[in-house]
Parts: C-alpha cells; sequence; structure tokens
C-alpha cells in the first residue's frame, strides 16, 4: 500500500476512534446521571428514568452501530452460534477409520505395534510359516558376491536386518496363505467375500517387500561408479539383489565403454598437418574434441621448439669448424 493511502486510512480509523470515545463518554454521563436521580425519586419517576435510560441505551447501541458498520445488537433470549467452519477442518476427523474389531484383537495388535514381539516368539512364528515351495519371490533376494567384497561392515548389517525383515514379511503371507487355500477349496459367497480381504493384505505384504528390495539396493549402489550403478539399478530383481548375471552384464558395460572411447577418437580429424594453427571449431563440438587438440597443439609446437634449438646448435657447430680450418 503506498505511504499517502496508508496515512489516509490511519487518519479515518483515528478519528472514527475519536468519535467511538466521545460517544462512549456520553453514554456514560447519561446513565450515571440516570442512576442517581432513580435512586432519589418515587416509583414514577424510576419507571420514566427507566424509560429514558433505555432510549439512551438504544441511542447508544445505534451510535456503536453506525461506527462499527456490521455489529448488531443481540435480542433478549437469542443465541449466538459460532461457525465451526472458520476454524477449518479438524485434521483428527480427516483420517479415515474403519468398523472396529473385538476388544481382545485390538488391544494386542495395540500392544504388538508399540513394544513389538519377544524374539523368541517370533523366531518360532517365523519357523512355523515358511515359504511355500512354489513361490520363489517369497525369499528374500541374495547380496552378489560382487558387491558384498566392496561393502564396509556397518553396510553389511544394515542389509543383514533389511532382508531379515523380508524374511518375517514372507512369514506372514504365508500365514495368510493357509485360509485362503481352505477357501479357494471350499468357495462359496461368505468365503469368497473373507479371500477378497486376504488377497488385499497379502498384495499390501507383497509390495512392503519389493519396496524393501528397492530400498536395500538403492543403500548399496552408492559404494559403486556411475557407469556400474547404471547397469545394475535396470536389472529387475531376482534370486540376487542385483540380478542373477551381473558379472556379465558389467563386462558388457565395459566393453561397450571402451568400443564407445574408441569411436570417439578415430572420429577425430587428422592432426598432422595442424602446424601452428587450430581449426576454428573442433568437429564434434565436444569438450573431450577440444581437449585433444589442445594437447596436440602443445605438443607439436614443442617440437617446433625443440627442433629449432638444434638447428641452432648444429650452424654454431658447423662455423667453427669452419673457422678452424
Amino acid at each position: 500500500m503506498p505511504k499517502r493511502k496508508s496515512d489516509a486510512f490511519l487518519k479515518r480509523i483515528q478519528k472514527k476512534m475519536r468519535k467511538l470515545d466521545k460517544t462512549l463518554k456520553e453514554y456514560n454521563k447519561r446513565r450515571a446521571s440516570s442512576s442517581s436521580e432513580s435512586e432519589d425519586s418515587s416509583n414514577d419517576s424510576t419507571s420514566s428514568s427507566s424509560s429514558s435510560d433505555s432510549g439512551d441505551r438504544d441511542r447508544g447501541a445505534t451510535t456503536q452501530t453506525t461506527v462499527g458498520e456490521d455489529i448488531s445488537p443481540q435480542q433478549p433470549g437469542q443465541e449466538i452460534v459460532i461457525p465451526i467452519e472458520i476454524l477449518g477442518t479438524n485434521p483428527l476427523a480427516s483420517a479415515a477409520v474403519g468398523p472396529e474389531i473385538h476388544a481382545e484383537i485390538a488391544s494386542r495388535w495395540t500392544t504388538f505395534c508399540r513394544t513389538g514381539l519377544d524374539k523368541d516368539d517370533r523366531k518360532s512364528l517365523m519357523e512355523k510359516y515358511p515359504s511355500p515351495s512354489n513361490v520363489e519371490g517369497l525369499s528374500p533376494p541374495m547380496l552378489n558376491a560382487e558387491i558384498s567384497v566392496c561393502l564396509t561392515e556397518n553396510l553389511l548389517k544394515q542389509d543383514k536386518f533389511l532382508s531379515t525383515l523380508q524374511r518375517q514379511i514372507a512369514a506372514a503371507m504365508s500365514a495368510i496363505a493357509l485360509p485362503m487355500n481352505v477357501f479357494f477349496s471350499n468357495p462359496s459367497d461368505e468365503t469368497n467375500a473373507h479371500l477378497q480381504h486376504l488377497a488385499n493384505g497379502s498384495k499390501l505384504l507383497a509390495d512392503v517387500m519389493h519396496s524393501l528390495s528397492r530400498h536395500r539396493r538403492y543403500g548399496l549402489s552408492n559404494t559403486m561408479n556411475n557407469n556400474i550403478r547404471k547397469v545394475v539399478m535396470d536389472r529387475p530383481i531376482e534370486g540376487f539383489l542385483f540380478g542373477d548375471d551381473l558379472p556379465n552384464q558389467i563386462k558388457t558395460a565395459q566393453e561397450l565403454k571402451k568400443v564407445s572411447a574408441e569411436i570417439k577418437i578415430q572420429s577425430f580429424p587428422s592432426t598432422s598437418g595442424l602446424g601452428s594453427r587450430l581449426p576454428n571449431k573442433p568437429s564434434s563440438g565436444s569438450r573431450q574434441t577440444s581437449d585433444f587438440l589442445a594437447k596436440r597443439f602443445k605438443f607439436s609446437h614443442r617440437k617446433k621448439a625443440e627442433g629449432s634449438k638444434r638447428n641452432q646448435k648444429l650452424k654454431r657447430s658447423w662455423k667453427r669448424s669452419e673457422y678452424r680450418n
């Protein structure tokens, strides 16, 4: 807001405030005088003074309403309702919650989520539900030997912990698979509804398994150079975390890099007849081309300088021999 407009706005506000203070003072004076008259007068005078007092209140309220512009007096017995929408949406009410479950299940799940399972209970449950023999994807992918030898001890411990979590998820999915098999063997409308819920839960667990594998791969890829990382990160997750044929993929990537480097060198223009000048623009316009030509330029000038010094020495030695003769 410009300075002139802001000053004018402040002056209007101050003027309204002075009018409001003046009105309030007059109203208080009238109210004090009316109350003193009501104490000394009779009942008739009391009623008349009260009527005049109410008239003053109405005039005072009218004056305040005029100054406030939007303030309306509250009627007797009228209930003021504050719209809750002005506070915005309740963040707790917006959270989606499902129907209640049995109290015994709810209490146990809450305890397990907050304190975890006992170490022995966790081990016995994981042994109780092994992975089905025909589901290879439930087994956590193993770390490639070519990668493990390059990792530090902390990274190996972190990867082992994530792999243990994956084995625990595999045991949970194996436990869900048991009632799913029963429902498939005895299909009905009721069992199909239960089967749908179990299938949805198993899909979420399978997605967590895949996300953990990608997280393991991303955390270990920081130890690789950029060329190898581009190769291994695009490989599908199989029995091994970085693919089953990682050595062949790395070898292929190195050969491709070598061939591409040779192609770039052979595509450079011939520098045998450069002499003391460079071409105006490199053929490829790349940084590698300019660096290569600059090196050749320095080399040719150095050779030329050395040749000129050698010729001067030969001339001096020839003049000395001729003078002696």
